[in-house]
């Protein structure tokens, strides 16, 4: 017998696939900022607006998420910088 499919059933798979895509977005924002600070020698929320076609609130909102995560270090009208995930920056080679 097929198992019956409830509204609360499916709550975790709809819950599992927003993190997976949460994540993938995150690691989008991580690539973007390293290879548009290779190309520019730094990256602002400006260039990450651009970049993915988002306004500088959708890029606020992400980059808090990801310092939450200790894997960038920005504020207000600076550049952005990667970290390492211990703090410390990244220096990439």
């Amino acid at each position: 017998m097929a198992k019956e499919i409830t509204r609360y059933s499916v709550t975790n798979h709809f819950q599992e696939s927003r993190r997976n895509n949460s994540t993938e977005m995150l690691e989008d924002y991580v690539e973007a900022i390293l290879a548009l600070t290779k190309k520019n020698g730094e990256t602002r929320n400006s260039d990450l607006a651009k970049y993915f076609g988002v306004s500088q609130a959708t890029v606020t909102k992400n980059l808090k998420r990801l310092n939450s995560n200790n894997l960038v270090k920005s504020q207000p009208y600076r550049s952005i910088f990667l970290l390492d995930g211990s703090g410390a920056k990244f220096t990439a080679t």
